[in-house]
């Protein structure tokens, strides 16, 4: 059997760790600070629990110089349920900025499985028009593979625009933005599915809205 060294991991998605990560994890798992008791035992409600997430939040905020006028929320649920949860908030941000909720439309980006699935799920809630801005396969003989040129994407107007919303990996399909979008107003919010390669570069989070980074 092959050891860990010995180990390349290709996988899309979960990437390799740290063998000392790993380790110090393990023993956590067993007797956490030496309390006595695991980690997954100890209550979420005690100090110990409490210092963990304020532990992870600042090291988020340090490694991606996150701005203070952003929050860093941990939920439950998995991506596919920020489908419909960036709908309900984005559309109620829209709203209360005064927009106009008969003009209104949800822009979509579709470049593989992910942001198809999210364009659906818009599409079901029948909030607002759902806009197409872009669909892959329609430039790459059916198939996604590949991110359309911005000068062949159809974006709403600007004051119409709850979002526009893509997938910044799309892990099915092998398609990786390069960059942060270039041509969408910056009046306009932007919703990004970082799910797969969060924490893979730097980038700057103020160029988004919402950021949402969970399993399937």
């Amino acid at each position: 059997m092959p050891t860990r060294d010995q180990t390349i991991n290709f996988g899309a998605g979960p990437a390799s760790l740290p063998t000392p990560v790993l380790e110090e994890a393990s023993k956590s798992l067993l007797n956490y600070n030496d309390l006595g008791m695991s980690l997954a035992e100890i209550s979420h409600r005690s100090s110990h629990a409490n210092a963990i997430m304020a532990n992870a939040n600042q090291h988020l905020r340090d490694l991606l110089d996150v701005p203070d006028n952003y929050e860093v929320i941990w939920q439950q649920g998995g991506g596919t349920a920020q489908f419909s949860v960036v709908v309900y908030n984005l559309v109620a941000a829209y709203v209360a900025r005064g927009g106009d909720i008969d003009k209104m439309t949800l822009d979509y980006i579709v470049t593989g499985g992910w942001s198809k699935k999210a364009y659906e799920e818009a599409v079901r809630l029948g909030m607002g028009r759902v806009n197409l801005v872009a669909d892959a396969r329609k430039f790459n003989n059916g198939k996604f593979g590949m991110i359309p040129a911005e000068k062949d994407w159809k974006l709403s107007s600007p004051e119409d625009t709850a979002f526009v919303y893509y997938c910044d990996n799309e892990t099915v399909d092998g398609v990786e933005f390069p960059g942060t979008l270039q041509s969408v107003d910056s009046s306009v919010p932007i919703v990004c599915d970082m799910s797969s390669n969060f924490l893979s570069r730097k980038f700057d989070v103020s160029k988004f809205a919402v950021i949402y980074v969970s399993p399937s």
